[in-house]
C-alpha cells in the first residue's frame, strides 16, 4: 500500500499553533483499529482456512496502536519569489495486541529533517 493506511479506522486530532507567522509548531496523536481480523494468508491456508495472524496465532485483538506525532516548521523568505522550507518531525508508535507475535511490544521511534525550496 506504500504507506498509505488501507482496511483500518483510525482518529488523527493535531493540534496547530502558530506563535510567528513563519514558525508552524504541530502536535499530533493517533490511535488505529483493524477493520477485520489481522491475518497472514499462508498461516491461514496451513491452519485450514482459520484466520491465523503473522505470528502464527490466533488473532486476538484489531488494536493496531497508539502514535504521538509533533513537528517544528520555518519558512525563510530568500527574495520576492523563493522560499525556504527547514523544520523537523518527530514521533512514537506503540504497537498494540494486533501484533502480537510478530513484533515485541516496545516503541517504535522516527525523526527526520526536512528542508524544502519553493519557487
Amino acid at each position: 500500500n506504500q504507506g498509505a493506511v488501507s482496511n483500518a479506522t483510525y482518529f488523527h486530532p493535531t493540534i496547530r499553533w502558530r506563535p510567528i507567522p513563519p514558525l508552524d509548531l504541530r502536535a499530533g496523536w493517533l490511535v488505529a483499529r483493524a477493520d477485520t481480523d489481522v491475518v497472514d494468508p499462508y498461516n491461514t491456508a496451513k491452519n485450514g482456512g482459520y484466520n491465523m495472524s503473522y505470528g502464527n496465532r490466533t488473532p486476538n485483538s484489531r488494536m493496531l496502536g497508539q502514535e504521538v506525532d509533533v513537528s517544528v516548521r520555518y519558512q525563510l523568505e530568500l527574495g520576492k519569489r523563493v522560499q525556504l522550507f527547514v523544520g523537523a518531525e518527530g514521533g512514537v508508535f506503540l504497537p498494540e495486541n494486533a501484533f502480537d507475535g510478530v513484533a515485541d511490544k516496545n516503541p517504535v521511534w522516527m525523526a527526520r529533517g526536512l528542508t524544502d525550496v519553493r519557487f
